[in-house]
């Protein structure tokens, strides 16, 4: 499992270079339109990150975007699994 997760954060650094943001949301059903609200500076679909599980709601988006909101940076998880 650690080879995983290491394969999987190394993809997300790798397409994000900035210092990672600290606050994290996961937008579930209905929140997924919380993303339009951001200043995205990268998407990353999940299907892009090795060993990363895929969306299991039909209609969720399936990527990670990171930006801010306001001054705060943050990441959001678009789609649930």
């Amino acid at each position: 499992m650690t080879q995983e997760v290491d394969r999987s954060v190394s993809a997300i650094k790798a397409a994000y270079k900035d210092d990672f943001p600290k606050v994290a949301l996961i937008l579930g059903s209905g929140l997924g339109k919380f993303g339009d609200m951001m200043d995205i500076d990268t998407i990353i679909s999940y299907d892009q990150i090795p060993d990363f599980p895929q969306p299991t709601v039909a209609g969720h988006a399936g990527r990670l975007l990171i930006g801010k909101v306001g001054k705060t940076p943050l990441v959001c998880m678009q789609g649930r699994m």
